[in-house]
């Protein structure tokens, strides 16, 4: 279903859309839109990437994302591909970071 906010192929971390509710549970400003990660587990390739809990997800693999599908699917064509890692653009406290995730077989 398209609301499952949890996929295995994600890495490593959970991926949600940007609630009131979420925004203000990771002190972000009420108006807050976008993809936020929820989760990371410790130890997966999203933790060794250095994505933290709170990470609004802008960009994945220089591809703008709007929803959690996107970024399942274009992990998926990097995996296809045979790519080593994806790069991640995420906001952290304001500041826009790019993060190099491991792919992983």
């Amino acid at each position: 279903s398209k609301n499952k906010p949890v996929s295995n192929d994600m890495l490593g971390m959970t991926i949600r859309p940007v609630t009131g509710e979420i925004a203000q549970q990771f002190g972000l400003d009420r108006s807050t839109t976008g993809l936020i990660v929820t989760e990371v587990e410790v130890g997966g390739a999203a933790a060794r990437g250095g994505i933290l809990a709170g990470d609004l997800v802008l960009e994945v693999g220089k591809t703008p994302v709007e929803t959690v599908e996107q970024i399942s699917d274009l992990i998926d064509e990097a995996r296809d591909r045979a790519s080593r890692s994806i790069v991640l653009r995420v906001m952290r406290a304001g500041n826009p970071q790019f993060l190099a995730v491991e792919i992983g077989e």
